[in-house]
């Protein structure tokens, strides 16, 4: 069985990856850093507080609501999750 993805599969995954850009630059700078703190460097939350000067709380806080921003703008794209 091949498991390659199929062409119209990968078209699907960089339209994705296309649509999540332009809702990652709508961002405040500061939203957009601790996501890629969080997904390109992989950091715990201590590690973003320090590196960020926020406290825990507020790094959690930030990120939730920004997480849950990206879902609903990814949702009204079009975009399942």
């Amino acid at each position: 069985v091949d498991e390659a993805p199929q062409p119209d599969q990968h078209t699907v995954r960089l339209e994705t990856i296309e649509q999540t850009r332009r809702c990652l630059e709508v961002l405040d700078e500061r939203s957009r850093e601790l996501i890629r703190l969080k997904f390109e460097e992989g950091l715990s939350y201590q590690e973003m507080s320090q590196r960020m000067g926020l406290s825990v709380g507020n790094v959690g806080y930030i990120l939730h609501h920004t997480l849950k921003r990206l879902a609903t703008e990814l949702e009204t794209m079009g975009v399942r999750l």
